[in-house]
């Protein structure tokens, strides 16, 4: 996928690392490479904020989108490697209220093996 890297995690969840500046078009990769990874069978999609360096609202409405996708497939998405400038666009997004899992790359590792 353009600048989503996709990488196995632990067992039925895979982390996907977005690089760049998350505006519709890495959002709609994002979500392109959940699709992908949920028909893999996936249950957790941990996405890492480790490589995005701004964020806009367009981005952020795919990602909502990428979460109803997620969670129509009974799965979870996990968020890793936040900074604080951008948990608080999340937060103004209405993201966090629907993520509760936003933890280092190692927490959310021990969470889910």
């Amino acid at each position: 996928m353009d600048n989503v890297r996709i990488e196995d995690f632990t067992t039925n969840s895979v982390l996907l690392v977005p690089s760049g500046y998350l505006e519709r078009d890495l959002g709609v990769a994002i979500k392109n490479a959940v699709k992908t990874v949920l028909a893999q069978g996936n249950k957790n999609v941990v996405i890492s904020f480790a490589e995005v360096n701004r964020v806009n609202s367009l981005g952020m409405s795919e990602l909502i989108d990428t979460f109803d996708l997620i969670d129509n497939a009974g799965a979870e998405m996990w968020f890793v490697d936040v900074r604080n400038d951008l948990r608080a666009i999340l937060e103004a997004a209405g993201l966090l209220n629907l993520v509760s899992q936003i933890l280092t790359m190692e927490e959310a590792r021990r969470a889910l093996s």
